[in-house]
């Protein structure tokens, strides 16, 4: 199975529930629920930085099955999601004794379950937001600057994190918002720091780092954004667990 050729996507209309996976609890516009690995319902304004979307274009990286992309769209936002696609399946740990072509094609069995539960929420909802497949470090002129850009729990699953940073702040003209875990170590450490996360014994084959804040801040200073707020909350993990995580607000600054 391959992913969607590099480019906007025609949307998927007439998806089946079944044929999806859903990565995060999502609401119907019936008020039904649908569960997923993560309900971040409780947490969304702290997710996003407490930004204000109403009538801003909004790039979001990784949209997953679409809940911040809805609610964002919902507050009055014109969005565009970035997904994988072409010849790009992400950033797998290339763990010796692992089979990758095996890995990726269950990984792009799982893409295409996640795309289709993006695809049956866009079509129950009526939205209009739009799905880029490709690379975010090398995103083209979509015409037009965004106000805002999203990297929500996207870039400890990439090895060139901050290649996948500066592709955005290249299209955005105001504000990047990025999520990531808050993990123990960070309490009293503020230095720069991507912790990498692999080893021998370490076998979640997705995840390559944990990122102290001031990491972003000092690599966003370079991009011209100035930090303008840290957020810390929990998301909730298999509906129940609660995950510390934080939200780092940066705003463009004039030179």
């Amino acid at each position: 199975m391959t992913l969607p050729p590099t480019g906007f996507a025609t949307p998927r209309l007439g998806v089946s529930r079944e044929d999806c996976y859903f990565y995060t609890h999502m609401e119907t516009p019936d008020g039904g629920l649908i569960p997923g690995d993560w309900d971040l319902r409780l947490c969304v304004d702290a997710h996003l930085g407490f930004s204000d979307f109403a009538g801003r274009r909004v790039l979001e990286i990784g949209p997953a099955s679409g809940f911040l992309t809805f609610v964002t769209e919902d507050r009055g936002a014109d969005v565009t999601a970035v997904e994988l696609g072409g010849n790009y399946l992400g950033d797998v740990v290339p763990h010796h004794d692992l089979d990758m072509e095996a890995a990726n094609r269950e990984r792009a069995v799982l893409l295409d379950r996640l795309f289709n539960s993006f695809w049956f929420s866009h079509e129950q909802r009526g939205s209009r937001s739009r799905v880029y497949h490709g690379d975010a470090r090398r995103l083209p002129d979509f015409g037009h600057d965004f106000e805002i850009g999203v990297l929500a729990s996207i870039m400890l699953h990439s090895t060139d994190a901050l290649g996948v940073l500066t592709g955005v702040a290249r299209r955005v003209s105001q504000r990047i918002v990025i999520v990531e875990a808050w993990k123990p170590w960070m309490e009293d450490y503020v230095a720069p720091v991507a912790r990498l996360v692999p080893d021998a014994l370490n076998r979640n084959p997705h995840t390559w780092w944990e990122f102290a804040p001031k990491f972003f801040e000092n690599a966003l200073g370079v991009m011209g954004f100035r930090v303008t707020g840290l957020h810390r909350f929990d998301g909730l993990y298999n509906g129940t667990s609660p995950y510390p995580m934080y939200s780092l607000v940066a705003d463009r600054h004039a030179p």
